[in-house]
This record gives C-alpha cells, sequence and structure tokens, in this order.
C-alpha cells in the first residue's frame, strides 16, 4: 500500500464504510473482511474492475482527501481494526517508526521491557531486537548443539 496511488473510490463509500464499522469507544470497530495483518479491507468495482484496498485507508481517503503520495497512515488510536479517518494522521516513513517505537513498552515476545539498554541492533538487517530474548535464543541453540 505504501507510495501507491488511491485507486478510484465510489460514489457510496462513506455509506459502505459506516454500514461495515461498530462504535467502540470513539474508535470504527471494523467488522468487515480482514487481511493477515488484522486490517480491514474492503473491495469494489467501477466498470467492471475489481478494487481492494485496506478499510482505513479508503476512509480517510473519502472524509479527509487523498493521502500524500508516500504517506503512511499513523493510528493515533493504536487500534488497527479503527477506520476512523479523524484517529488518522499521513505521516512520513520515517515518523510513523519513530512514533511506534516511542508507543512500544515491551519487546515483541511481551517478556521483557522495551528499554534502550535492552535494545540491541540486529546485525542481519539492522533492526533493534531485544537483548534479553536474543540472550534467551543464543543460550537454548548453545543447550541443543551440545
Amino acid at each position: 500500500m505504501r507510495g501507491r496511488a488511491m485507486t478510484p473510490l465510489p460514489a457510496d463509500v462513506q455509506d459502505r464504510i459506516l454500514r461495515n464499522v461498530s462504535p467502540h469507544g470513539s474508535c470504527w470497530q471494523w467488522q468487515g473482511a480482514r487481511r493477515s495483518t488484522g486490517y480491514g479491507v474492503i473491495g469494489w468495482r467501477i466498470n467492471g474492475r475489481a478494487y481492494t484496498q485496506q478499510a482505513h485507508r479508503v476512509a480517510f481517503a473519502a472524509w479527509c482527501g487523498p493521502i500524500p503520495e508516500g504517506a503512511q497512515l499513523h493510528h493515533t488510536c493504536r487500534n488497527k481494526w479503527c477506520v476512523n479517518p479523524f484517529h488518522m494522521e499521513a505521516v512520513s516513513r520515517q515518523a510513523h517508526s519513530v512514533r511506534h517505537a516511542a508507543e512500544r513498552t515491551h519487546c515483541k515476545s511481551g517478556r521483557h521491557p522495551w528499554t534502550r539498554e535492552n535494545q540491541i541492533h540486529n546485525g542481519q538487517c539492522g533492526a533493534l531486537i531485544c537483548r534479553l530474548c536474543r540472550n534467551e535464543r543464543m543460550k537454548e541453540y548453545s543447550r541443543v548443539r551440545r
């Protein structure tokens, strides 16, 4: 989805989105189809051609206008099922990464606090990983190899 131009939207797109949400606090919880990533997906046809897009991107475009080229949508509510366009902000990829890192409190396993002291760079791809999880994996690897 990143950097891809938005396809033409059907005239009734707002109604179609609203029919597929249920209120959850101030979030519009998507009740339609979802991808394996958890993000909602919506499809439609225009002049016989089928289109499919992520529901939150379609909602943002329908209520707020086009997503700037190269921008990603950040869910300010931190709920990937939410399609409320007023809970989204178009940001650069770098800003999006910084925001997600700032919101993170625990490593991906959920077992260790996500502190600066507990982060190391993965030598393979340069991503930040949990030092304690890596140490546990290395101990297990060494134990199995003996």
